[in-house]
């Protein structure tokens, strides 16, 4: 009954006609046309639910995928803050190390004309 009433179809079942004894059927052509009808329509519903389907183990897939993803940018994060810690720590001693040695005296007369 609610297929006929979504689908405009009408009801399968006998009505009375203006006679109180008098049945009439559906011819044998509606009942074709309306078995055809419910085929294509349950032929839809099925092709709709196999494209749902295939939705949702998509939805689940790109879910798993973002996830995975996340983990990947807490890490590349972690060592990112591990590797700027390192540099922070490291830039007192490459100073006090190395920059003596560099530095080389120059006279004044090597920085005439040079500006």
């Amino acid at each position: 009954m609610e297929i006929a009433r979504l689908t405009g179809l009408k009801c399968l079942s006998p009505t009375r006609s203006t006679a109180p004894n008098k049945t009439e059927w559906p011819s044998e052509d509606q009942v074709k046309e309306f078995e055809a009808e419910i085929s294509r329509l349950t032929n839809l519903v099925e092709q709709k639910t196999k494209e749902l389907e295939d939705l949702a183990f998509t939805l689940e897939e790109e879910r798993a995928n973002a996830q995975c993803l996340e983990e990947r940018v807490k890490e590349l994060e972690a060592q990112c803050t591990e590797q700027q810690k390192s540099i922070n720590d490291d830039i007192p001693e490459i100073r006090h190390n190395s920059l003596p040695r560099f530095a080389v005296p120059l006279p004044l007369s090597s920085y005439s004309g040079a500006f």
